[in-house]
């Protein structure tokens, strides 16, 4: 896969994301495709289950990719979120998310690194943080 489309497919995949669209984020992962947060999973989770959850919880009001290093199969994306959960306010933060492309130029390993200290506190006290 070329690095303009590996780019394209994650960009699509975040517009999903920002949206709340799971079917759509979904349709961008090759069955068995994994995620880990890198500091809150203990391994490799299943994608759907994670990032279901994920957006479940966290409702993203902005998303801007900022930064992207490509190196064969892998995306490192560094973007900016403005992210809340439970009704709480929308706080700016920082993620760094690693893609993994397979074969079939289908996304099947998703590494995300975040302030997870700042999740915490996010869902210990949605709404009031």
């Amino acid at each position: 896969m070329d690095r303009a489309t590996m780019l394209r497919t994650i960009d699509e995949a975040y517009a999903a994301r920002q949206r709340g669209d799971l079917a759509e984020v979904l349709s961008f992962l090759a069955p068995g495709a994994t995620f880990r947060m890198a500091g809150v999973s203990a391994g490799h989770e299943n994608a759907e289950t994670a990032i279901g959850g994920l957006i479940d919880q966290f409702h993203f009001a902005d998303l801007e990719r900022l930064d992207t290093l490509v190196d064969g199969d892998r995306v490192a994306a560094r973007i900016r979120i403005s992210a809340a959960t439970g009704g709480g306010r929308h706080v700016d933060s920082e993620l760094l998310d690693i893609w993994r492309f397979g074969a079939d130029d289908k996304i099947v390993e998703l590494v995300e690194f975040a302030d997870t200290g700042l999740i915490t506190v996010m869902l210990a006290n949605a709404p009031d943080y």
